[in-house]
């Protein structure tokens, strides 16, 4: 089977890694391809919408995701590092688009994230049959692969460890070593 003959939620791509490992780097790569969505800014879907703002419901995730997280840039909130100018981008369209799409009563039982996918895609005029992938890049998200790993059973990791190892080396050994086995673990038990 085709990768496009899957429904748009199975075609998730994970990007993880260690802080300052390339993550950034390689998501602007591929936001080059043509078949590729990739969402720009970081959500901390997991390790923050999903673990924190879970119990509180789809509304407390959804501010989050626009107000607070990195991706608000997206929906036109301040940049938090002053990187950032999405000037170009149709901010007000995108937030619009996602909040119809987030609580139309189809789509209760459908994932947040994906619902910010679709959202993003159709704010860029991008037909969901012409991606392949689509890609979130949360540098934490190395920290959760056996929750992606459940909630997408059908996804890809793109684990950036290029720098894992030199950038520990400044690390007492014995954290090294923890973190090191921890990180590769990870990747193990979601590949299964």
């Amino acid at each position: 089977m085709k990768m496009k003959d899957l429904p748009f939620e199975q075609r998730a791509c994970f990007v993880a890694g260690q802080a300052k490992s390339g993550t950034t780097l390689l998501v602007a790569l591929l936001d080059n391809h043509p078949e590729l969505l990739v969402l720009p800014e970081e959500t901390a879907y997991f390790p923050t919408v999903l673990t924190k703002y879970g119990p509180r419901g789809r509304r407390a995730q959804f501010d989050y995701l626009t107000k607070e997280s990195l991706s608000n840039v997206l929906f036109g909130g301040p940049c938090k590092w002053g990187k950032r100018d999405y000037f170009y981008f149709p901010t007000a369209r995108f937030l619009q688009t996602f909040d119809q799409m987030a609580f139309d009563p189809v789509n209760v039982e459908r994932d947040l994230l994906v619902i910010m996918l679709e959202a993003y895609a159709a704010t860029l005029g991008r037909s969901l049959d012409s991606i392949t992938r689509w890609i979130e890049k949360t540098p934490a998200n190395r920290k959760y692969l056996p929750a992606i790993h459940s909630r997408f059973p059908w996804r890809n990791f793109l684990p950036r460890i290029s720098r894992l190892l030199s950038a520990s080396a400044q690390w007492p050994d014995r954290i090294r070593s923890r973190e090191t086995r921890r990180f590769a673990s990870s990747i193990r038990r979601a590949q299964e």
